[in-house]
């Protein structure tokens, strides 16, 4: 896993889950032991949707069961999401 992959996975968590990841564990040694071993974060319980939790889910897969980004776009999860509502929003995103 590359640093990359740990950032995007903090903030796609983060932004759903209001909590950063891993956040129960006070270094990042046992981040990365619960990490590798496939232990998912502790916030993650608090996600209710089953849809939400199941495309997370994806996103935690082994690297080798883990879906590209663009499969990952074309996932049915985001069938909801109207582009054209997009076009109006005035929206910024960062992420740390």
């Amino acid at each position: 896993m590359d640093t990359m992959q740990i950032k995007c996975r903090r903030a796609i968590a983060k932004n759903i889950t209001t909590r950063i990841p891993y956040s129960e564990c006070d270094n990042v040694d046992k981040i990365y032991k619960k990490v590798s071993s496939g232990v998912r974060p502790a916030a993650l319980n608090k996600v209710k949707d089953p849809e939400v939790k199941a495309f997370i889910e994806k996103c935690l897969a082994q690297p080798r069961a883990r879906p590209s980004a663009v499969e990952l776009l074309k996932d049915p999860f985001f069938d909801e999401i109207d582009d054209d509502d997009d076009k109006n929003d005035d929206c910024s995103c960062s992420y740390q």
